[in-house]
């Protein structure tokens, strides 16, 4: 039932079927009944539905496991990044520091034996809803070292300079009070933070539009810049939330009106295909919205020169709030190219305590371009390197600065 629910749903819902010409999601379907049907553990029969959901390639198309399930799950307090192919430390308690000499920018070189990259893409990947290979290689870094709750993982670390060394962490998380070592601009944890980062220019890190108090914390931080000529939005490590908060921060960036992001919206007839009329004679049209423009508002504003700084994790709200800023001339982005996933997810319950989401719009930048699947692209392409996550070194944020200056 799980399987033919997860199956339903997404075929009826998800609205981009032309991104995946060559894939039959029937006879992926099909495929998988035997599987599913099998005697096995609930963790096992989860991993199915995962690997099934996968395929559609979409981060607003996951399946995720009952909390009793979840619960027998663990990974190390230790924080990874994708960059380049390698799966780079950028967070741990400092405890690990000083037991066993971890540091920032040490890569991943082997994962019980097996190497990062054969491990990663036998045992992580194939679970894992992604529209991009840049943001999965962000999940399978933050599932890459997941197992049995509290059981052992032997990990074979390389330090910047190419010397090896081998650790055993336990799958259980760090102790409330533990002091965590962290390559700042990558930390995905503290709300809504502002700082000033050179004369006249001010930083806010939006790290989530997931909570209601979001567009208050930054009315707060933004007044407590005071008169500033420049503002930097560090949005590298949000992921998303609501874009009803994203847009009302961005209207309080803007002087006048700008244009929303547009959809695409399918309407299916069964009388339409019953005549092989509609889309490839589906019985599906197309019907073309633009959303509401944004429009100025709020207690505090800035209207000075903007700079967004994006990576492969501004993901979804994040990406909602980037297209306006972006293609209306409001604001240049800095860092990297983004998750390439939005669509307001509808939510579904599975058989057994689990469940999982489809995504239900098809988004395309304000002026038409697409970034579902791609990203949306920086106009200052700026990348970090081990070297840089080992010294505290922040390139992304240096351009932006001289972006604001120049």
């Amino acid at each position: 039932m799980g399987l033919a629910t997860v199956w339903s749903e997404v075929r009826y819902n998800y609205p981009m079927w032309r991104r995946h010409p060559g894939l039959d999601w029937d006879s992926a379907f099909g495929e998988r009944v035997a599987g599913a049907l099998a005697a096995q553990s609930d963790w096992q029969y989860y991993r199915l539905l995962q690997a099934f959901a996968a395929l559609v390639k979409d981060s607003h198309v996951g399946v995720w496991m009952p909390d009793r399930v979840r619960e027998t799950r663990g990974i190390p307090p230790v924080a990874l990044w994708a960059l380049g192919g390698q799966y780079v430390v950028i967070g741990f308690p400092a405890e690990l520091g000083s037991s066993l000499g971890m540091a920032l920018g040490d890569e991943v070189a082997a994962v019980d034996g097996v190497s990062a990259a054969e491990y990663a893409a036998s045992q992580v990947a194939p679970y894992q809803s992604s529209p991009t290979a840049h943001y999965l290689g962000l999940q399978v870094a933050r599932s890459l070292l997941e197992g049995p709750r509290g059981s052992p993982v032997e990990v074979q670390l390389r330090r910047p300079s190419g010397e090896e060394y081998a650790c055993r962490l336990d799958r259980a998380p760090a102790g409330e009070e533990a002091e965590w070592v962290w390559y700042a601009p990558l930390a995905s944890s503290g709300g809504v933070s502002a700082r000033t980062v050179a004369p006249g220019i001010g930083m806010i890190s939006l790290r989530s539009f997931g909570y209601e108090g979001v567009v208050a914390d930054f009315d707060r931080e933004l007044a407590a810049l005071g008169q500033i000529e420049g503002l930097i939005l560090d949005l590298r490590t949000n992921g998303g939330g609501n874009s009803g908060w994203s847009d009302a921060i961005a209207a309080r960036l803007i002087e006048r009106p700008l244009e929303g992001m547009q959809e695409r919206r399918p309407q299916y007839s069964a009388a339409l295909r019953s005549w092989g009329l509609g889309e490839n004679g589906t019985g599906t049209t197309w019907e073309e919205k633009r959303m509401l423009p944004l429009e100025p508002q709020g207690p505090v504003s800035f209207h000075g020169r903007l700079v967004l700084l994006t990576s492969a994790a501004t993901h979804s709200a994040a990406e909602d709030f980037v297209g306006p800023l972006k293609t209306g001339g409001r604001a240049r982005t800095v860092g990297g190219t983004t998750a390439g996933s939005t669509g307001n997810p509808l939510f579904f319950e599975l058989p057994g305590g689990g469940g999982f989401s489809v995504c239900t719009r098809y988004m395309l930048l304000p002026d038409g371009s697409e970034f579902i699947g791609l990203g949306i692209p920086p106009d200052v392409p700026v990348g970090v390197t081990t070297a840089d996550i080992a010294t505290g070194h922040d390139p992304v944020l240096e351009r932006a600065v001289a972006e604001v200056e120049r």
